[in-house]
This record gives structure tokens, sequence and C-alpha cells, in this order.
């Protein structure tokens, strides 16, 4: 038998449990840990959200989001790669540029571009894309929207508090500022309400 796991065997129930618990938030500090790490070494961007429809925003205490750029207009981007062979689930890169306001795409790839200074390479990953049809050319279809999905539609918020946030977000939608590592992952910081940058922390 492994010395190790005999130890284990031989040690008292209550001393077990004891370190079990002691492991458990050893390893949930960590989390968190790595997770402000995360909000406070990456770049930090504004993202605007789309209105939803105030019956599908809450979800318990977390408020749905639900982002602009995750619906990119191709037109827009004549830097965007062709979307021919991309596939649901294949990871992207979409990258951001601040038009003093948010933060707006500029260029839509498989890999990650060497970018402009103040550019952001935001990950996402790819739902799908929606053609319509090219009135220039009859019965052909040309791609025209493609959905994204940056992996941050949810924010925690207590319960009075995402009440306000579903009743404003029929009107405003809400801006949401992120912090966005080296390998394009977002975290989310807070957001912005009536003007004013409201971070949040875990530690």
């Amino acid at each position: 038998m492994n010395p190790l796991l005999a130890r284990w065997r031989a040690t008292s129930l209550s001393v077990r449990t004891l370190l079990l618990l002691g492991f458990s938030t050893l390893f949930l500090l960590g989390m968190a840990g790595a997770q402000q790490i995360r909000r406070t070494t990456g770049d930090e961007i504004i993202l605007r959200t789309r209105p939803v429809d105030p019956r599908d925003l809450l979800r318990g205490a977390y408020v749905r989001l639900d982002y602009e750029i995750e619906r990119v207009h191709l037109p827009n981007l004549p830097n965007a790669a062709d979307p021919a062979d991309w596939k649901e689930g294949d990871r992207l890169f979409l990258t951001l540029r601040s038009d003093g306001v948010a933060w707006q795409p500029v260029a839509l790839s498989r890999k990650k571009q060497i970018i402009e200074p103040g550019d952001v390479a935001l990950r996402a990953t790819y739902q799908r894309r929606e053609d319509f049809a090219d009135t220039s050319a009859p019965g052909k279809n040309m791609p025209v929207d493609v959905l994204l999905d940056i992996g941050v539609d949810q924010y925690y918020a207590a319960e009075e508090v995402a009440l306000d946030m579903e009743r404003d977000a029929r009107e405003t939608p809400l801006d949401v500022i992120l912090s966005v590592g080296g390998d394009g992952r977002p975290v989310i910081k807070g957001l912005v309400v009536n003007g004013e940058k409201r971070y949040e922390t875990l530690l």
C-alpha cells in the first residue's frame, strides 16, 4: 500500500476533515487571487451591451450581459479574415480599438495578430454567421454578420442592485469594464453607472 495513503487512513477523522477544509479554503483563495491578478494586470476596456428582453435579463442574482461587439458586421471590417471555413466553437481573436468612449472591432482572425499600440486582442468563440442576399449578384449570398461569444456574459449583483439594473437596462444599455490579459481572455472588473466607473474586487 502506498505509505502516504496508509498514513492518511491512520489519521483521525477530525484531523482529515480539518485538512480537507484547509485545502479547500486555500484552493478557493488561490482562485480568487488569480482572478484578482487578471483584473489588475490586464488591459482595461469598456464594452457596450445591447438591450435585452428584461424578462430574460435576470438569472437569480446574475445579470445577463449581451455585448454589441458579439455581432460583427463584416463589411465594416476590411481586415476581417474569410469565415468560410470557421466552425461553431472555433477560437478567434477580435482586435478592438477605442473610439474615445467605448471599444470597437477593427479586425477578426483565427490567430492572434500583431496589433497597433493601444489596440487590444480579445479572445472570442465563433457561434455562427448570418448570410443575406447579395443584391448585386442575384441568387448568391454573402456573409454579413458573424456572431461571437466572448465568455463573460454574467455579472453577479445583490438582488436589489440586479433589479435596478434590470429596470435601467430597458432604457439604457450597460457599459461593462473588462480587463483583458495577454492571452486575450477577459475578466469583468465592474460597470459604468451614470458615467462613473464602479469597480468590483474579490479580495
